[in-house]
Formats: structure tokens, C-alpha cells, sequence
């Protein structure tokens, strides 16, 4: 496959599983843990599990398979700790042929978790010489701590006061059961396989209606100002459930009649590619029959939308190991999405190829089921979540770097550039060539030469490479939406997880700025992203993560991801609601937002421990069954726009940020900003920068020009001529048009505000002192303004005492997260190294202080460390606490570190806008 610039959700970042009461049991073997919340009470940390049992005599062969989420050490009648005999993916199989006898035996099992979801499951199979077999399986008889104690894998060990284990469910649980790495088979017999398809088989028997029902025609409307899917040339509202739980449990069952009963008839259906692939042109879609077959048992009436997460299978990625994701930043690969997983790049032409072959196939498999009629959209997730975000970004591993990224971004490179000359004129770099040139590392892209802001005429090397890296995401879920309106002649909508711009960070390594390109797709219908997470609690504004008015203008659809942790979930996460009165109040505010927005919405649910939905209530479900009357009659009503001010946003800017300081800043002031809009209580409309011209400017009173520190001289022109006309109040932020696609320059900034500005050459504090009689300072409140004239200095008594310092963490954190961490006394100070998997450290001292009026702290990096923040934490004995703000050292840059507090001060005013 050729890839051109023309070719052209289903996040699973909370995973929870049921517990045991809540559904029945299809094998002995069943998966265990300690009673807790695993992701919440147990990341990156042990639990140790002990079993008894008795063997009727000696036997003559014993083979023990186990599986723990994430890692185990085995002892067995005090011998250990025990070495595999054979592996299959994360399974281990253990000989015990000689180490389990007639009479009493001991497991004892130390589980480690890094995160997420725990478990661990058993089977022990013994034979005797008479040819008899004896199962023995984990099963809530096992025992737990959360320590393990001297002398605790010892047979006599007493183990009276550990917990009884907390069993999560059989072999078939998700999300073990579902995912490739974790290989199951040896925890279920034949007997028990058979049965449970059976089971299945009951229970997605089909209704003899499919085989005369018209195939589902889906497209997207606007009726009235508002979205729907007219379906078979019927509207309907766009609210749906989406479920991650079993559709073949009671528990998940249950979950879906409640919104069926409700008036609610849309739902999302998720599966992954890689169970249905097993190897090249090998395919096996029956599993993603039977999920779709599971939700029409329960509504028949229901209309399905399909998501598919697109992992490549492991044995796609042992094949293709040049085709991988790879990260600037150093370490092994994983399985973690958010740091270094092992994914395929998107910027393969072999992934690309491969998987579109079995989208492409999946797609038309379902269409040519009966089943397939009621299926009226598609959607593949890849990325963080499958939500797009590029692997590893979150925790900025700097992706991508692997051959096939940089065979691609030297594709791109020519087709831009097309001679090594201009390339070299461009990047103002006489060494490089199309042939040889790479993907920027760290230091290139997380600083500029501006501290915030990259200059075009020297850094484009970061500038092109994240156009490249963006625009293969785009591209990549264009040609798969392409496969969707051809396999389906276009009857039915595709969509993805993409468009966010509120709580993203970095926006360059992982976020969404191709989206103007994909506004233009006629491939692609709806957009679908969460509400934002930092925003959620009683009072928040529970703000929409996307720029809501962007979507209208273009005519696409944004689906408002509904994920509410209603009081039901069992962890206090996210902006859990407290009560079933907050719990309403949440899900009617997410409604009306999406109403007010003129978007879709989806309820979410991911489920909590135990039996019951994050919904699953009588005064919820009863609350959803009028919100969708309500969007029901919405339809029927003439929607006028009735906005005033216009939040202009723009997703080029991004690219001419630093990812360091200048993503940092642009984060602060965007959220800042924005919740204090939601403020004022005016109604706003957020739209992209170049949309500005296209929009009703006559219907606004004010525009705020939020992110804008690229522009065109196209933007800046328009800009000028709308400031000349004096029609509208208008709001710039930080820097407006500093940057172009060709220079940076403070006239340029100046030419967009009217305001004569300069740049410096160093960190200014970011306040303004205000005085004088200005109208516009009328009414401000006075701020006292803190000074400090130094007039002497003395050392803190003991700060260059190694024997005043510590290290709070245990011995186990240490052996498993640090390879070091030392400290010494220097003159007039202390030297600390250290070297750890985290983002973060500290150190912690005791001294004894007299009253100052200030403190001051010299901070110097020695080390190889490319970007280090510091931050000085201050505690009395009553354990207040004072914190500095973070300073940032770095070899490419020199920060100053102010000094904290001071008496002195002088009466000002300070107006309300930073």
C-alpha cells in the first residue's frame, strides 16, 4: 500500500471487572485477588496469597499453571522461589512432579500489580498411579495479606489473621479473557468451554425478524438546528448507552433492558481486532458476532454502533519489529499505552495495510449478516485509549522515532522540500539531506530558542516533524472511514475519538490538531470525546473537552462522552458523585450541555465492583427516560443561535510551542481562561481560528483570541480590519501572531493588538501593577505587592549536614523503582543524584529555622539531565505548608529562583485579567 497525503473509541482507561456474587461461575479455576480496588489500593506494590490442599496419595505427576496481572514468585511446600518449566505469553506452567505429596501442601504466592486491574488465577493437575486426576484451582479458599511477614512461605506458616481472597470471577473474565497478552486455556477444560458455549449460544438466538428486515440506511441530519441519525428515513435522537460490560452476563444484561426500558434504543458494541486475527489473510469475526447478537437478544429493536479497537495482534508485531512505535526517551517496551508500548506506528505502511485489510474484512463480515442490519456506524480506536492520542505522550516518551516513522517523515520531507538545498535553507542546516535526515530527539522539541515559542526560521526541524507526526494520525483514520462508506456504499456513519483541545498535554506529542483537515473528510461524520476530567465536581462547569462550535460550523457531529462516576462506582475517582441527588444533578447538566452545544450523548458506563451499573438505579434511569423525551421534542423546535461571544482557539499554534515551557504555559492560561469564561455567565461559542472568517461576525459583541500566537498574514489582516471597525470588544492572550509559518516577531504581535510590544530576554513574572484613575480600574479591589531588599544573608543552621537529610520511601520502593539515590555534604551545601522510573523525586530535611524575612535556595544542575524542575516545600511542626513555585533548570536554559515572602510592602491595583 502507498501512502499519500490524500488517502485517506472506546477508551479503556478505567478497566473493571465483576465481582464473583454478581454472576456465575463457568470454571472450578477462578481469577482472585486481595478484597480491594486493585488500580486504586494497589499500583506497583505486592499482595502475597497462601493455599492449602490435600492429595489423596503420592503422585506420579503434577503440573501447576498460573497467571498473575502482573507478575508472581512461587513457593510451594516452603521450596522456591520456583522456576518455570514453560511460558506461554504471560501464563507459567511449573512442574511439581516431586514437590507436592500425599497429604497436606502449601501455596504460597507473592502477586505484584503495576496497574490497573490484579488477579491471579490456578490449576494444579495431579495424576496417580492408578490413572486418576486431581484438580486443584484457586477458588475463594485461598487466603491473603497485603504484607508478607518473616516465615510466611513456610508450610506451618499460620495465616489465621490474612483475608479470605476476593474472588473477581471464572477463566472467561474480562478484561483478561479478551486480551491477547493473557493466555487463558489452560485455566478451563473442555467440558467447561463446551458448556459455556452453550450458555452463549441461548443466548444471542436471534429473532426471526432480521431475515426480512431492511437494511439499516444511516446519515446525519440537522433538523432544526439540532443533530440526528435519520435511520431508514426515521430521525432519531443521537443519546445512546455504551457499555464496557459482558453482554453475556446477567450483570451486563441487565445494563442494556434498563436503557432499552428507558426509550433508549442506539448502543455502542465493543470489541478488539486482535481476538478475531489470527494470522496473515486469518481471520475469525464469530466473536464480534456474538457481542452484536448479545445486545439485540436483549432490545431487537436496538441500532448498533460497532468500535473496534485495532491493536495489531503479538504475533503481527514479533513479525513486523521495524514497524513498531518508537521513543525518544529511554527504556524497554511495554504494555502501558500511556508511556512505552509496544504498538505498532502509525506511520507504517505495513500496519496500515495489514489492519485496514482486516477492518476492511470485519466491516464486510458484519454487513452480510442478518445482524448487520441493525448496525448503522463503525468506529476503530487506536492510540492511548483507543482514543488517538499517539503512545506514549501522556507521559511525554516523545514518540515516534522508530524506521518507520522516520521512512515517512523523510517522505514527507520530500514531497515539501523536494532538494536537499531547500531542506538545508529551511532548517538552516547545511549537513542534512532528505536521505539522512531523522526525528528530532528530546532537547529539540521540548525547548525553543524563545523558551515558549519555536522561531520558523531556525527550528522548523521540530515545526515539520510534528506536522508529519499529526497529519499521519489524520490520515490514517481517513482511510479507514474511506473502507467504511465503500464496504457499505456509504448506508452507514463513521466515526472516531478525536478533536479534544481542553486537557491536553502536549498537544504536539498526542493530541488532536489535524481536525480542520478531517472537518473537510467525506469520510468521517461524528467526533466523539469525554468532558473534561479536572471539571466534574458539584459547581464545576463540567466543560466539553472539544471546541463545540467548531463542529457546527463545519457541519460535522460532536458526541459528548458521558462518562459520570455516579455515586454507584466504587472508587472515589474522576469527580465521583456523592449522593444520588449529586448523581442526577451531574447527568442532567452533561445532558443540557450537550443539548445547549447541539451534540450527541453518549452514557457511559464502565461499571463498578459489585452488581449494579454506574445508572443502575430506578430515579437515574427514570431522569434518562425524560432527558430523552426532552432531546426527542428538541427536534421538533427551531434552534436560533443566540451567542454573543466568540472563543477563537487555533490548532496550528501548537506546532510553534516548545514542549516544554511553552506547552506548559499554553495549558495554565487556556484552562485558566476558559473557567473563567464559563464565569461570567454568558453564553460563548468556541471555534477555530480559521473559521473566524466564515463565522456570523455581526451576531458577536466580543471575540477572545485564546491560543492565537500563529497567524497568517491572511488572519492578521482580517484581525486588523475587524479591530478598525470597532464593532466588537476584543480580548488577545499572551503573544497573538508573534509567529507566522515564516518568522517570529514582536511587530507581528503588534500589528494583530494595536499595542506597541517588545520581547526580553528573560523570565518576567507574569502580573500586571495597575495605578492611576483609569476607568477601566475602577471598582478593582487594592492587592498588596511584596518586596525584599536584601540587606544580609545567613546560611540555614544544618543544611549542609548529610546526617539531616533523608529518603522517605521503604526498602521495597527503592529495590524496585530506583537505581539510585545518594546524597553528600558539599561545601555550604549538599550534592543529591538519583535516578528513578518516575517523572518525580524528593528529598526531605529537618532543621531548625529563625523568623526571616525570606529564604533563599541556589539550585545547580551537574548532571546529563536535559530538564529538571524544583520546587522548594516548606513545612512548620504543625505541618502547614508553604510551596514555592516550580522553577525549571536546564542546560539550554538559566532560570532565577525568587525568594518566598517578605513584610515590605506597597498599596497598588490589579486588574482583574492576568
Amino acid at each position: 500500500m502507498i501512502r499519500s497525503s490524500a488517502r485517506m473509541l472506546i477508551p479503556i482507561g478505567c478497566i473493571l471487572v465483576i465481582a464473583a456474587s454478581a454472576v456465575a461461575q463457568d470454571t472450578a479455576a477462578q481469577w482472585i485477588w486481595y478484597p480491594e480496588d486493585a488500580s486504586r489500593d494497589c499500583y506497583k506494590t505486592s499482595r502475597w496469597f497462601r493455599a492449602e490442599f490435600d492429595l489423596d496419595a503420592a503422585p506420579v505427576e503434577a503440573s501447576l499453571w498460573l497467571l498473575v496481572d502482573d507478575r508472581q514468585t512461587l513457593w510451594v511446600n516452603g521450596q522456591g522461589p520456583l522456576e518455570e518449566a514453560e511460558r506461554t505469553l504471560a501464563s507459567l506452567r511449573y512442574d511439581l512432579t516431586g514437590v507436592v505429596a500425599q497429604g497436606r501442601n502449601v501455596f504460597a504466592l507473592e502477586g505484584w500489580n503495576g496497574s490497573s486491574v490484579a488477579g491471579v488465577i490456578a490449576r494444579l493437575t495431579v495424576r496417580y498411579a492408578d490413572g486418576r486426576e486431581q484438580i486443584v484451582v484457586s477458588d475463594d479458599s485461598w487466603r491473603a495479606s497485603r504484607e508478607g511477614p518473616d516465615g510466611w512461605t513456610a508450610p506451618d506458616f499460620d495465616d489465621a489473621a490474612w483475608q479470605p481472597v476476593m474472588v473477581i470471577g471464572d477463566a472467561f473474565s474480562k478484561p483478561w479473557a479478551e486480551h491477547e497478552a493473557f493466555y487463558v486455556p489452560p485455566f478451563y477444560t473442555d467440558a467447561e468451554l463446551a458448556a459455556r458455549a452453550q450458555r452463549v449460544a441461548s443466548l444471542v438466538a436471534q429473532p426471526e425478524q432480521f431475515e426480512n428486515d431492511p437494511p439499516a440506511d444511516a446519515q446525519l441530519k440537522w433538523i432544526n438546528g439540532m443533530p440526528a441519525f435519520v435511520i431508514n428515513g426515521e430521525a432519531q435522537t443521537v443519546d445512546s448507552y455504551r457499555g464496557i460490560l459482558d453482554p453475556m452476563r446477567e450483570h451486563g444484561r441487565r445494563q442494556i433492558a434498563l436503557f432499552r426500558d428507558a426509550g433508549i434504543h442506539q448502543f455502542s458494541v465493543y470489541a478488539r481486532l486482535d481476538k478475531c486475527w489470527s494470522g496473515p489473510d486469518e481471520y475469525d469475526f464469530s466473536y464480534v458476532d456474538e457481542q452484536i447478537r448479545a445486545y439485540l437478544s436483549v432490545d431487537p429493536d436496538a441500532w448498533l454502533s460497532v468500535l473496534i479497537r485495532i491493536i495489531p495482534p503479538s504475533w503481527w508485531m514479533e513479525a513486523n519489529p521495524d514497524e513498531l512505535v518508537g521513543y525518544a526517551s529511554p527504556g524497554e517496551l511495554g504494555g502501558d499505552e500511556q508511556s512505552r508500548a509496544r504498538r505498532g506506528s502509525l506511520a507504517s505502511e505495513a500496519w496500515l495495510s495489514d489492519t485496514s485489510d482486516a477492518w476492511g474484512a470485519l466491516v464486510k463480515h458484519v454487513e452480510d449478516q442478518p445482524w448487520g442490519k441493525r448496525v448503522i456506524a463503525y468506529q476503530p480506536g487506536y492510540g492511548i485509549s483507543a482514543e488517538w492520542h499517539y503512545f506514549g505522550s501522556w507521559q511525554e516518551q516523545y514518540p515516534d522515532t522508530g524506521a518507520a516513522m522516520t521512512r515517512t517523515f523523510r517522505a514527507w520531507l520530500r514531497d515539501k522540500y523536494e532538494t536537499d538545498e531547500a531542506l538545508r535553507a529551511a532548517w538552516a542546516d547545511p549537513q542534512v539531506s532528505l536521505d539522512t535526515a531523522t526525528v528530532p530527539g528530546i532537547e529539540p522539541r521540548r525547548y525553543a530558542t524563545h523558551a515558549a515559542f519555536r522561531d520558523p526560521a531556525t527550528e522548523r526541524w521540530s515545526i515539520d516533524y510534528y506536522h508529519c507526526h499529526q497529519k499521519v494520525v489524520a490520515d490514517d483514520i481517513d482511510y479507514l472511514g474511506r473502507i467504511v462508506k465503500e464496504q457499505t456504499e456509504g448506508h452507514k456513519l463513521y466515526g472516531v475519538y478525536y478533536g479534544y483541545f481542553f486537557g491536553v498535554q502536549p498537544h504536539t506529542q498526542g493530541g488532536h490538531l489535524e481536525l480542520p483537515a478531517l472537518f473537510k473528510s467525506p469520510n468521517v461524520d461524528f467526533f466523539v470525546a469525554p468532558y473534561s476530567y479536572s471539571k466534574r465536581f458539584m459547581g464545576d462547569d463540567g466543560r466539553l473537552r472539544s471546541l463545540a462550535g467548531a463542529f457546527r460550523l463545519a457541519g460535522k457531529l460532536h458526541i459528548l462522552e458521558g462518562d459520570i462516576r455516579t455515586w454507584l462506582h466504587s472508587r472515589d475517582e474522576y469527580g465521583r458523585t456523592q449522593s444520588r441527588e449529586q448523581s442526577l444533578a451531574a447527568i442532567a447538566r452533561e445532558f443540557s450541555t450537550s443539548l445547549i452545544e447541539r451534540a450527541g450523548f453518549w452514557y457511559v458506563d464502565f461499571g463498578p465492583d459489585g452488581d449494579g451499573g454506574w445508572f443502575d438505579d430506578p430515579a437515574v434511569m427514570a431522569q434518562a427516560t425524560k432527558l430523552h423525551e426532552l432531546a426527542t421534542s428538541a427536534l421538533q423546535e427551531p434552534r436560533e443561535e443566540t451567542a454573543q461571544i466568540a472563543l477563537v482557539c487555533d490548532l496550528e499554534s501548537p506546532y510553534y510551542l516548545s514542549d516544554g515551557p511553552g506547552m506548559k504555559i499554553a495549558y495554565r492560561m487556556v484552562e485558566d481562561v476558559t473557567t473563567e469564561l464559563h464565569h461570567i455567565g454568558a453564553p460563548f461559542d468556541a471555534i477555530h481560528l480559521d473559521q473566524l472568517a466564515e463565522s456570523d461576525l455581526e451576531r458577536y459583541r466580543m471575540i477572545v483570541f485564546l491560543n492565537t500566537t500563529m497567524m497568517t498574514d491572511e488572519q492578521v489582516a482580517l484581525v486588523q480590519r475587524l479591530r478598525a471597525a470597532g464593532n466588537h470588544a476584543m480580548v488577545f492572550l499572551w503573544a497573538p501572531g508573534v509567529c507566522s509559518p515564516d518568522e517570529f516577531s514582536a511587530r507581528r504581535a503588534s500589528a494583530v493588538t494595536g499595542m506597541d510590544l517588545k520581547l526580553v530576554d528573560q523570565w518576567v513574572p507574569g502580573v500586571i501593577e495597575a495605578t492611576g484613575d483609569d476607568p477601566l480600574l475602577a471598582g478593582l479591589p487594592s492587592v498588596e505587592v511584596q518586596t525584599i531588599e536584601v540587606t544580609g544573608a545567613t546560611p540555614l543552621a544544618g543544611f549542609g549536614d548529610a546526617a539531616n537529610w533523608y529518603n522517605p520511601r521503604d526498602t521495597k520502593t527503592m529495590e524496585r523503582e530506583y537505581t539510585a539515590f545518594e546524597w553528600e555534604a558539599i561545601d555550604g551545601g549538599l550534592r543529591w543524584a538519583f535516578d528513578t522510573v518516575h517523572n518525580y523525586s524528593d528529598i526531605h530535611g529537618k532543621f531548625a529555622m529563625d523568623e526571616a524575612d525570606g529564604i533563599g535556595c541556589d539550585l545547580r544542575l551537574e548532571s546529563d539531565a536535559s530538564w529538571l524542575e524544583a520546587r522548594l516545600v516548606i513545612k512548620d511542626a504543625n505541618s502547614a505548608e508553604f510551596a514555592t513555585a516550580s522553577t525549571t533548570r536546564s542546560r539550554r536554559m538559566r532560570t532565577r529562583h525568587g525568594r518566598v515572602c517578605s513584610p515590605r510592602r506597597s498599596p497598588s491595583r490589579s486588574p482583574a485579567a492576568k
